[in-house]
C-alpha cells in the first residue's frame, strides 16, 4: 500500500492513495474536470475548498471536545463524517 495510508484506489496492478489524488483521477477518468483549463481549475478550486473545510470541521470538533461542548454521540458523528471525507 503506497504511503501506508487509506483510502487506496486499486486499478489493475496499480495503487493510488490520498483522497484528493483519487478524486482527481476519477474526475479525469469520467470526464468531470471541465471542458477547458478554466473549468478544470475551478473544479480543483472546489475540491481543495472541500478538503480545507474538512480540516476546519475537525479542528472545531476537537476544540469542542476539549471544552465538553458536544455530547459524545454528536462528536462521534462529526468525526465519522470527517474520516469519510478524508
Amino acid at each position: 500500500m503506497p504511503w501506508e495510508f487509506v483510502p487506496v484506489l486499486q486499478v489493475g496492478d496499480r495503487s493510488l492513495s490520498q483522497s484528493l489524488a483519487i478524486c482527481r483521477y476519477l474526475a479525469r477518468k469520467f470526464k468531470l474536470t471541465g471542458a477547458n483549463e478554466w473549468e478544470s481549475s475551478k473544479c480543483d478550486e472546489y475540491t481543495d475548498e472541500v478538503y480545507y473545510m474538512k480540516g476546519a470541521v475537525l479542528a472545531i470538533v476537537l476544540f469542542c471536545m476539549k471544552i465538553s461542548l458536544f455530547n459524545h454521540s454528536f462528536v462521534f458523528d462529526l468525526l465519522t463524517f470527517s474520516i469519510f471525507m478524508s
